[in-house]
């Protein structure tokens, strides 16, 4: 319980990370 959501986050992490030093850039 409770870790599919950490996982989900885990998972679209890495997914934002390059839109978020995109948009610093």
């Amino acid at each position: 319980e409770g870790g599919g959501s950490l996982g989900s986050v885990a998972d679209l992490v890495p997914l934002a990370l390059p839109i978020i030093e995109d948009l610093s850039d």
